[in-house]
């Protein structure tokens, strides 16, 4: 009972600070806790539940269990920020690009147009943003591929035509020649057996 009490009030100072006063919230855990064992409170409390034992820690243990978990709150907290930050940024350079296509498309610009906006974007970045350069640099990248898929691989390609009857008669010479080395080869193989049995 008490330590659900600890508990809910450590969770509404948790909600009272917004979770952006971490410090004021950490200095002031082990006072709150000071003032209940001050008041007579100081024997063993069920802290925990641990594989179905109850799990007894003296007050200053509970007081370090309630420091870790303030600690992994912050470090959780700090995570989701960083996270935050980093799709927040995601989301604004997608727009700039989405900005620019919707600005340059009436006037029917070019992939290689796209390019060099996408390495002067680029070059506006500095190296704290790291993921955000990989994932310009990544794009960058998908462009470049694009652009050397539509270059030819000759500068002027030639197409030669070939007419329609040149095929079919080739087709033809060919299928008439597969014919006649099949029937070639099967009275070959006759004429081999019958020598066989002869001998």
């Amino acid at each position: 009972m008490r330590r659900n009490a600890i508990l809910l009030i450590f969770l509404l100072m948790i909600s009272d600070c917004g979770g952006g006063d971490m410090k004021n919230l950490y200095q002031s855990l082990p006072k709150q806790i000071m003032d209940w064992k001050a008041k007579g409170q100081d024997e063993l409390q069920n802290f925990q539940n641990v594989g179905g034992n109850s799990v007894f820690l003296p007050l200053p243990y509970q007081i370090r269990a309630a420091e870790t978990q303030l600690i992994n709150l912050e470090e959780q907290i700090r995570a989701n920020k960083e996270r935050y930050t980093y799709y927040t940024d995601l989301l604004n350079l997608n727009e700039k690009f989405f900005s620019y296509v919707n600005k340059v498309m009436p006037s029917y610009s070019t992939l290689e147009q796209f390019h060099s906006f996408l390495t002067n974007t680029l070059a506006e970045y500095n190296e704290n943003e790291q993921q955000l350069l990989d994932y310009l640099k990544a794009y960058i990248k998908r462009i470049e591929n694009k652009i050397a898929n539509l270059i030819p691989l000759v500068e002027k390609p030639k197409v030669y035509p070939v007419a329609k009857g040149t095929v079919k008669k080739s087709a033809i010479v060919f299928t008439i020649c597969l014919m006649v080395s099949v029937f070639v080869a099967f009275l070959l193989e006759g004429l081999k057996k019958s020598q066989v049995q002869a001998s």
